[in-house]
């Protein structure tokens, strides 16, 4: 009876760890997601509308260049997402700043 009730336990604690690892995939993806369609939406509001008011809608080329670089933003955001992400990342950083302040 004891073994039922261990491997029960087991079960129950491998779910618990496989739902904390898809809630972190989901989380992650999710910032993924928003950093995406943050980044990449002005743009591309800015190519869908410009063709079609023509000479009426005129941009600041400043900002058209802003939005521009926005979108290429997103690619250099990934990676920070993805490493802010990993725990063992997070536990390396944590540890070299409490390094840095004792000095």
């Amino acid at each position: 009876m004891r073994s039922g009730s261990t491997a029960s336990l087991h079960r129950n604690t491998r779910r618990r760890v496989t739902l904390h690892r898809e809630k972190k995939i989901i989380r992650t993806m999710g910032m993924v997601i928003g950093a995406f369609v943050a980044c990449w939406l002005p743009f591309f509001i800015k190519e869908l509308i410009v063709p079609f008011c023509g000479e009426q809608c005129h941009l600041d080329p400043s900002l058209e260049v802003f939005i521009n670089w926005l979108g290429y933003a997103n690619s250099a955001l990934n990676p920070f997402i993805y490493a802010f992400s990993n725990e063992e990342f997070n536990k390396a950083i944590r540890k070299l700043f409490r390094w840095n302040r004792r000095r």
